[in-house]
């Protein structure tokens, strides 16, 4: 069986796939290309998948910087949760041999937009006292 026969669905990597809790933003480029700051090709958003791991879900540049301000504006004054949901999610697999014969293996992700579901006020009457 090869990787590219398998199916992933947003079910399998995210838990909630229509509310999604984001921890944190970034930017990319293609490969091949340096970022030089103002230079880049889209925006990254990194999101809690199952099992508490972390996926860089991939968007465009285009109509999201507004968007990707407001997300990272809530999670710099940590007053808040953040939470999305992604419009034509693509989910691949991958496998790769590096140095020292060791397999690398993951999920990587592309969407055309999204859309910030909601932004909660974390209760601080929520913390576990010890």
């Amino acid at each position: 069986m090869k990787l590219s026969s398998v199916l992933l669905i947003d079910k399998n990597v995210f838990s909630k796939p229509a509310k999604i809790a984001v921890v944190g933003t970034g930017t990319y480029n293609e490969q091949g290309k340096t970022n030089t700051g103002r230079d880049f090709d889209g925006y990254t958003i990194s999101c809690v998948a199952r099992r508490n791991d972390t996926l860089k879900v991939k968007v465009p540049k285009e109509n999201n910087s507004a968007l990707i301000s407001q997300i990272t504006d809530a999670l710099l004054d940590g007053s808040g949760e953040v939470f999305v949901s992604f419009s034509n999610l693509k989910l691949k697999a991958y496998a790769m041999l590096v140095e020292d014969n060791r397999v690398l293996s993951g999920v990587s992700a592309k969407a055309d937009s999204f859309q910030i579901v909601a932004i909660q006020e974390v209760d601080e009457d929520d913390d576990i006292d010890f």
